[in-house]
């Protein structure tokens, strides 16, 4: 005698647990694509604030400008202003916001530095 319907649970089963793999797998995606995004606006803001520490544009305005047409938020720049000729390192932190679905909503930083040697 056969039932019919034998194989319904098992296969529904087997779908449900791709469908949760596959919406992990989608969120840890979103995370991993943020985290190089925040790493690109971090490294943009560093090096254009680290030039705009020997001109006349404000460091830290130029940081927030390429981090935020970066996609990310500009959340601390080690930039001070010097017109000397002296080399000179800037550090910036920044932030980017992320809807990683199943996984929730997430803040991802990054941190980067430059060097900038303006008679180099």
């Amino acid at each position: 005698m056969r039932e019919s319907g034998s194989a319904l649970l098992p296969v529904a089963a087997v779908i449900a647990v791709a469908a949760v793999a596959a919406m992990l797998a989608l969120g840890a995606g979103r995370m991993l694509i943020a985290s190089h995004q925040a790493q690109l606006a971090a490294d943009a803001a560093a090096l254009g604030a680290a030039a705009a520490t020997f001109d006349s544009t404000d460091p830290t305005a130029e940081a927030e400008a390429l981090a935020s047409i970066n996609g990310a938020e500009l959340r601390s720049c080690d930039c001070p202003p010097d017109r000397s000729g002296a080399r000179r390192s800037v550090w910036v932190v920044v932030a980017l916001e992320v809807d990683a679905g199943v996984l929730g909503h997430h803040v991802v930083r990054a941190e980067a530095g430059a060097e900038f040697d303006p008679l180099g």
